[in-house]
């Protein structure tokens, strides 16, 4: 990460609280949608769509990260 670009040298473990943070924040906007959808009525979903970033996190995490283990 550090060797990417000038700036703030993060440390190991820094980078991985940083993951494991937007990865929690990402599944539970996720599951914000997807019980939004799922309630009658139809209509509009209220939450926002989930960003880029936020799709890729999802696509590395799998299905599982939000359906659980079948």
């Amino acid at each position: 990460m550090n060797a990417s670009g000038p700036g703030y040298e993060r440390s190991p473990e820094e980078v991985r609280n940083k993951w494991r943070d937007f990865a929690s924040v990402t599944r539970r906007r996720a599951a914000a949608r997807k019980r939004e959808a799922k309630k009658t009525g139809g209509g509009i979903n209220s939450v926002p769509p989930l960003t880029a970033e936020e799709e890729k996190v999802l696509a590395i995490l799998g299905p599982e990260a939000l359906e659980g283990i079948p």
